[in-house]
């Protein structure tokens, strides 16, 4: 994951989750210039239109409402 972001991803360990227990990782939204929380059972994805070009979770069930399978 961490070369797939080009390093804007970050695992967190449960005992650095302070005030986001349910966070397992940090993806860094280029888009808002901020590191935004992963959850378990997310996706990464990277988006691809111009303005979006960043690094963002997804839930599984927005992923497949969005796009179809290849």
């Amino acid at each position: 994951m961490i070369e797939f972001t080009e390093n804007a991803f970050f695992p967190i360990a449960p005992k650095d989750r302070g005030t986001n227990p349910d966070a397992t990782a940090e993806v860094f939204d280029r888009v808002r210039n901020a590191w935004v929380p992963v959850y378990s059972g997310q996706w990464v994805v990277k988006g691809v239109k111009r303005g979006t070009r960043g690094f963002y979770p997804i839930s599984a069930d927005d992923l497949a409402d969005i796009y179809d399978p290849a």
